[in-house]
């Protein structure tokens, strides 16, 4: 009985090598990779959306910019121009501050020019009342102190 076993096993080997594999064929294989490949691939961008990608970056930084200048801005304190010996809490906002010492000379000695003396004399006595210790510099406005010494 040995014997008779060992070739029924191996007809049944034979048989069974005979069959096809257990799964699907190459065939059915090959179509379900590449329906599974088609399904995952990306759609191609078109021209329009390549020529469109820097928009969202562009608007980002746009944005950044735009608040980092705000906040300098805000944070700035406010700049104004004082008159000598006046306190800073005595400085209301839309009350006119007087220009600068150089620019008012600037005019006066433009007026000089001008031959209107009369009112050159009135804009440097108001200038004396603004800033009586300033000295003024001889180089750069002689007219200006010609004149101021022609008054006393």
């Amino acid at each position: 009985m040995t014997n008779s076993g060992s070739d029924h096993d191996d007809q049944l080997s034979s048989l069974y090598r005979q069959t096809e594999p257990d799964g699907p064929g190459e065939m059915t294989d090959a179509r379900i990779l590449a329906e599974a490949r088609h399904a995952v691939k990306r759609p191609e961008r078109t021209s329009a959306a390549r020529k469109y990608n820097w928009i969202m970056p562009a608007g980002i930084a746009a944005t950044v910019a735009i608040a980092a200048i705000i906040s300098v801005i805000m944070l700035e304190p406010a700049k104004t121009p004082l008159q000598p010996g006046v306190e800073n809490d005595s400085v209301h906002i839309g009350t006119t501050q007087p220009s600068p010492p150089r620019r008012q000379l600037d005019r006066i000695s433009l007026l000089i020019k001008e031959n209107r003396i009369d009112e050159a004399r009135s804009a440097l006595a108001d200038f004396r009342k603004l800033y009586p210790d300033y000295r003024i510099n001889a180089k750069k406005y002689p007219t200006v102190v010609e004149l101021e010494a022609q008054s006393q």
